[in-house]
């Protein structure tokens, strides 16, 4: 993952306490710290104590709703919010502004982000981030370092880890670190009052946003036993290796993603125990490397991110309302059977 680990009891049995109020479609009511437990496991597998500190990250990280740290209010001196909705997967929360000058300036805000280089101080109502350079002209990037509970909520015995949290603005006219600096601010304010935005508690929520990518590891196709853990890349991404009937080892990847609900498939169909699916091939193999192909399977439901009334025409519109897709990737010969198995997970 994308932070490091370090013991302290006093900010785990904090840093979680109650979810924010709700404000804006996709953020949470408030809920007591003793119902916001993480489970995690090691499906099975010897895990490094990286790869376990890793898999308990994202578990922590999968439980957080980043749309959650939006406050309209907050950012109505930038212009009329529009539109809050998952932005590429459940841990990117993009911001849509309308203006007088009808731009739609925006605010992308991403949980589990690298650590970052070449940074800056920066100060913030209430404390002080990290600015990170960006080609935008207009834009801005801050990072927020955070300290997340180990083991979440209602534990006060559990270590913490250092995730760092994004602010990103494009398109605004004048200082773009304006309100970067607002979200930012109460990010951190988030964690210092103990109330971190859960996504169980989300007025709107996005269907699989909790699930654990790496689940499949516990549920295999018949026949198989995965061998060893690959990656966990971020909340919502697994690698792992697995032997078959055959003896051979295989390389599975399973990613949860977020695709526009207008989106018009371009890959041909396939038919996945009644599950609407998708399948790419690289049309490249060789005796060493055999053809790759993705297998991308869309979950029921949506999330309609559009604030009610929005200016807002097409495209950007179509932009709001999202829904989950589940992309596993593999080789040709194997993909489809671990696609059953994790689109079987997946509601």
């Amino acid at each position: 993952m994308r932070g490091w680990w370090g013991a302290s009891a006093l900010v785990a049995a904090m840093a979680l306490g109650t979810g924010c109020t709700n404000v804006v479609a996709g953020s949470p009511a408030a809920e007591p710290a003793a119902l916001a437990p993480v489970v995690v496991t090691d499906y099975g597998l010897k895990l490094t104590v990286r790869e376990a500190s890793d898999v308990r990250a994202a578990a922590v990280l999968r439980t957080l709703e980043p749309c959650g740290f939006v406050s309209r209010a907050e950012l109505a001196a930038y212009g009329r919010v529009v539109q809050v909705a998952p932005e590429r997967g459940p841990e990117r929360c993009k911001v849509l502004l309308y203006t007088d000058s009808r731009r739609a300036p925006s605010v992308t805000l991403e949980l589990g982000a690298s650590k970052p280089v070449d940074v800056a101080d920066f100060p913030v109502a209430g404390g002080t981030v990290l600015r990170q350079p960006t080609a935008l002209e207009s834009g801005c990037a801050l990072v927020v370092p955070v300290a997340l509970p180990a083991a979440g909520a209602g534990d006060p015995t559990a270590e913490t880890f250092t995730d760092y949290v994004r602010v990103v603005t494009a398109g605004f006219e004048g200082d773009g670190c304006a309100p970067a600096a607002t979200v930012a601010a109460r990010v951190l304010a988030a964690v210092r009052e103990h109330k971190l935005p859960l996504r169980r508690y989300a007025a709107v929520a996005l269907p699989g946003g909790d699930y654990d990518p790496c689940g499949v590891i516990t549920h295999p196709p018949a026949g198989w036993r995965v061998l060893r853990l690959g990656s966990v890349t971020g909340p919502y991404e697994c690698t792992f290796y697995a032997r078959g009937a055959d003896n051979s080892e295989e390389y599975v990847s399973v990613r949860f993603e977020v695709e526009r609900t207008d989106r018009v498939a371009t890959h041909p169909p396939v038919e996945l125990n009644g599950r609407a699916a998708t399948r790419f091939c690289s049309g490249i193999a060789i005796p060493d490397a055999p053809e790759r192909c993705s297998i991308d399977i869309t979950l029921d439901g949506h999330y309609d991110g559009n604030v009610p009334d929005t200016p807002l025409g097409e495209p950007l519109r179509g932009a709001g309302t999202v829904r989950g897709t589940l992309s596993v990737y593999g080789n040709r010969a194997i993909v489809e059977q671990w696609a059953a198995a994790a689109a079987a997970l997946y509601r």
